[in-house]
């Protein structure tokens, strides 16, 4: 008997085989309803790559490239949109939902990309109705920015960034640039900031917030530095900071000032988002 079962076991083995090959076709084609497999990760059989596959950019392609919020090109720390120290699907929830879908599409264009972060859009808990509602400085209005403060959602971003580079070119402190302005708006940050409004001569609150009337003041501080076709550069014109790019504003078609973005470091050309993402 045992010498008929040792004698019968390449029969049974390939017997297995077949089976196990069969399981996995079965397998196949109930988990990828594209079962013709002409486009891999087409997971919905709609013949595309799309926001349903998370293909967030619209390149056709699922890959890291995807994560790049922004649309600079390069996928960092700019693009943590919610702050939590990665670089992942939850920065694309622009809705606040829980979920990344099309829901968070806001224009509609097929993209969840930064574009989709507009002027009295979704806050996100509520802070940018306290003062303002521009979430990624989408227009030349700088009051309308969300309020900034040391107990508020957004309070580590670049748009805290963005405020310590203007304070530390106007002399409010004393600490290297790289470490002053980390995008962590702390009690330094706060000093500074009630500095900055104590100086003011008594036309802003002494209140260490960033508000819309500070937020105004801080732009009173830019300077133009340069004139270009789609962007023109803009720094503050003090002994720390002269000549050196902080800022860009994006030109419309009739040379208009919008949108505005940071240098990635002062003087970079590389562009980031100025706003509540880090």
């Amino acid at each position: 008997m045992k010498y008929q079962t040792l004698q019968n076991l390449p029969r049974l083995l390939v017997v297995i085989c077949f089976a196990v090959f069969l399981a996995s076709c079965s397998s196949s084609s109930t988990t990828d309803p594209d079962s013709n497999g002409d486009i891999v990760g087409d997971t919905n059989g709609d013949g595309i790559l799309d926001l349903a596959e998370g293909d967030y950019n619209g390149d056709g392609v699922l890959d890291n490239s995807d994560l790049d919020f922004n649309g600079d090109g390069f996928v960092n720390e700019a693009d943590d949109i919610n702050g939590d120290g990665l670089n992942d699907f939850a920065d694309f929830d622009v809705d606040g939902d829980g979920f990344t879908d099309s829901l968070d599409d806001i224009n509609g264009d097929g993209l969840i990309n930064s574009t989709d972060v507009v002027d009295n859009g979704p806050t996100n808990g509520g802070d940018c109705e306290v003062s303002g509602t521009d979430r990624n400085s989408s227009d030349d209005d700088w009051g309308n920015n969300c309020l900034l403060s040391d107990s508020v959602a957004y309070r580590d971003s670049s748009y805290s960034r963005g405020v310590q580079r203007i304070l530390w070119c106007d002399g409010y402190s004393t600490d290297p640039l790289e470490s002053f302005a980390d995008g962590s708006y702390g009690p330094n940050t706060k000093i500074a900031v009630e500095d900055f409004q104590n100086d003011s001569g008594g036309t802003l609150d002494v209140d260490g917030v960033v508000g819309s009337a500070t937020w105004g003041a801080l732009r009173d501080r830019l300077v133009r530095l340069s004139t270009g076709i789609d962007y023109d550069t803009w720094g503050v014109d003090t002994a720390a900071c002269q000549g050196q790019v902080l800022f860009y504003q994006k030109l419309d078609a009739n040379l208009v000032g919008e949108s505005w973005e940071m240098a990635e470091t002062p003087g970079s050309e590389v562009r980031v988002v100025f706003s509540t993402g880090f």
